[in-house]
C-alpha cells in the first residue's frame, strides 16, 4: 500500500517532466543530428526513471486486488495526496486527518500561491525558456517571463510574510518556530493537535464562525419565509 500511494510518486512525476523537456528539445531541434551517446542519455535517463517507478505501481495494484481492494479504490490510492504536496488538493484525495480546512487562511493562501508558482515554473517558465534557446525571436517572451516570475517571487514573499505574522502573533513563537510550522504537512495531525499548536486552528476557526453564523441565519430565515407562504396558500 504504501508503495502505490508514497513517496515513488515524486521521482515518477520527475521522470515525466524530465521526458516532457527531452521530447520538446527534440522537437525544437529536428534538423540537429545528435551524437548516439547524447540521444541515449536525453532519452534513456528519464526512461529508466519511469519504468521501474511504473512496474513497482503496478505490482502495488495488483497487491491490492488480491487484498480485497476494488479498482476505485485502487484509483483512489493512487491520486491520493503525496506526502510531499503542501498545497491544496481535492477534498476526497486528501490524506486521512488532513487539517487543510482548519489552517488559518493566510496559511492556506501561502501554501497554495507557492503551489501554484511550482506548476507555473516547469509547466510555462522552463518550457519557454526551452523554446527560446532553440527559437532566438523568443527573446522578448523569454524577458517577460523573467519579469513576471520576479514579481511572483515578490508576491509569495509578501504573503508568507503576513502568513509568518499570523502564526508568530497567535502562538507567540519566534521565526524560527513560525517557519516550522508554516511547512507542516496539513496532514500531520500529530503536529497540529498538540497544546502548544492548537490555538492556530481554534483561532481559524474563531475568525470563520461568524461567517458561518450569518450563513446558517439567512437559510433559517428563508426556510421560515418558504414555509410561511406555504402556510398561507389557499
Amino acid at each position: 500500500m504504501s508503495v502505490c500511494c508514497g513517496s515513488p510518486r515524486r521521482p515518477l512525476a520527475i521522470a515525466v517532466i524530465a521526458a516532457g523537456y527531452a521530447a520538446l528539445f527534440r522537437a525544437l531541434n529536428r534538423g540537429v543530428d545528435l551524437p548516439p551517446r547524447a540521444r541515449a542519455l536525453l532519452f534513456g535517463v528519464p526512461l529508466g526513471m519511469i519504468l521501474p517507478v511504473a512496474l513497482g505501481l503496478f505490482v502495488a495494484a495488483i497487491r491490492l486486488r488480491t487484498q480485497g481492494m476494488n479498482a476505485a479504490g485502487i484509483a483512489r490510492k493512487a491520486l491520493q495526496q503525496p506526502s510531499w504536496w503542501g498545497g491544496w488538493y481535492p477534498r476526497p484525495l486528501r490524506r486521512r486527518g488532513d487539517m487543510w480546512d482548519r489552517l488559518p487562511r493566510e496559511m492556506r493562501l501561502f501554501r497554495a500561491y507557492r503551489s501554484a508558482c511550482l506548476v507555473y515554473i516547469f509547466s510555462v517558465f522552463v518550457p519557454v525558456q526551452l523554446m527560446g534557446m532553440a527559437n532566438g525571436n523568443l527573446s522578448a517572451l523569454r524577458t517577460t517571463m523573467y519579469v513576471v516570475t520576479f514579481a511572483l517571487i515578490f508576491g509569495m514573499s509578501v504573503i508568507r510574510r503576513r502568513a509568518t505574522a499570523r502564526i508568530k502573533s497567535t502562538l507567540a513563537v519566534n521565526d524560527a518556530d513560525a517557519s516550522r510550522l508554516l511547512n507542516t504537512p496539513a496532514w500531520r495531525t500529530s503536529a497540529w493537535r498538540r497544546p502548544s499548536t492548537a490555538p492556530l486552528l481554534a483561532s481559524s476557526r474563531a475568525s470563520t464562525a461568524p461567517r458561518e453564523a450569518a450563513a446558517a441565519l439567512q437559510d433559517d430565515g428563508a426556510t421560515r419565509v418558504a414555509l410561511t407562504g406555504r402556510s398561507s396558500a389557499p
